[in-house]
């Protein structure tokens, strides 16, 4: 703000110094048409008018034969597939508007050297047919998207009458957004009912779910709570030719499936048990002519056993466990033979 000296605050009448001097400091101070303006707050009462350019022409395949956009917002009305449009040098705060109105997906480039989004320098963001994004300047070289306007997302899918899904469904808890490949990921609740084949599988990761399908569900952890009808064959993960190694805990062969055949084996060498996990069940069949080790994981322990102790398994027998809660296997004993001391002894 401009500083002045006025008669009725000096008490007497201005000298020619002074009103020149105040003359001069009105002119530093002073705005201009074309000039940019910085304020605290701006408060409008009527309406708020920005640039609009309301017939933008695509151009070009790479950065430097985009269109610069040069206005606050921008309607592209002419485009050919993959053409584009370039973003202004980026200063913080700015804010720009693109609409495709076009039936063609665009391309939209940032400034020289800047970025949008976790894009590399330089790299595009497309832009479907009657798609539109905000985007803010957050620094000095780089450009924020502030909504994802190509994505298809549904609360609800009807997925009746379908014979085969292959390209799968991504679920993201409550919405369903329909992907092109993949599996069926879903942290939430999904039916899918009237289904033939499934051939790419279904990937539940999370809580509730619901399949009606003749395809296969695969999934890392999955609770079901009340009551399961399996009509037809049930499948084990099934490791068929397991090989012991070692004489240690260390040294012995980790196991990855529910069921395992050991069917080579030095004298006193070992498998390992996975981690326990409550309820996790495990089975190990020897079907060499050597007695093996069976150790429970790093920590953990068989028939409370002492902690990393191995149990072994004679030749040509089996040993089913399970794990009774997060440390402690426990041998399913079909029989158990004991001693006259009622030492147990397998």
């Amino acid at each position: 703000m401009s500083t002045l000296t006025t008669r009725s605050g000096k008490g007497s009448p201005l000298t020619n110094t002074e009103v020149d001097t105040n003359f001069t400091n009105l002119n530093t101070d002073k705005f201009q048409d074309g000039e940019d303006i910085s304020v605290a707050d701006i408060t409008v009462s009527g309406k708020f008018i920005v640039g609009v350019d309301a017939s933008v022409t695509a151009a070009g395949t790479t950065q430097g034969a985009a269109t610069d956009l040069t206005k606050t917002y921008n309607i592209i009305n002419t485009a050919s597939a993959n053409q584009g449009v370039q973003l202004p040098d980026a200063v913080s705060g700015t804010r720009i508007t693109v609409f495709n109105s076009t039936s063609n997906t665009i391309k939209i480039y940032p400034y020289t050297n800047e970025s949008i989004n976790d894009l590399s320098a330089n790299a595009a963001l497309t832009l479907g047919p009657e798609k539109g994004r905000d985007f803010i300047a957050i620094s000095a070289t780089q450009w924020q998207s502030t909504d994802e306007g190509d994505a298809v997302v549904a609360t609800t899918i009807d997925a009746s009458n379908l014979s085969s899904l292959d390209g799968g469904i991504d679920v993201n808890g409550s919405n369903f957004t329909v992907a092109t490949s993949g599996n069926v990921d879903t942290s939430g609740t999904l039916t899918v009912d009237g289904l033939s084949s499934l051939d790419g599988g279904i990937d539940v990761n999370g809580a509730n779910f619901t399949v009606s399908t003749g395809g296969a569900i695969v999934g890392s952890s999955i609770s079901i709570s009340g009551t399961t009808t399996l009509s037809g064959d049930l499948k084990y993960g099934t490791s068929a030719a397991v090989s012991t190694a070692g004489t240690t805990q260390g040294a012995a062969t980790s196991l990855t499936e529910s069921h395992n055949i050991v069917t080579t084996s030095s004298a006193n060498q070992g498998v390992k048990l996975p981690t326990a996990v409550v309820g996790k069940k495990v089975e190990v069949y020897n079907s060499t002519a050597n007695k093996i080790n069976v150790y429970p994981n790093t920590s953990d322990t068989i028939d409370t056993g002492s902690s990393n102790a191995y149990k072994p398994l004679a030749a040509n027998c089996s040993m089913v466990l399970i794990c009774k809660d997060a440390t402690n296997w426990q041998i399913h004993r079909p029989l158990a033979v004991r001693n006259s001391s009622g030492t147990l002894l397998n």
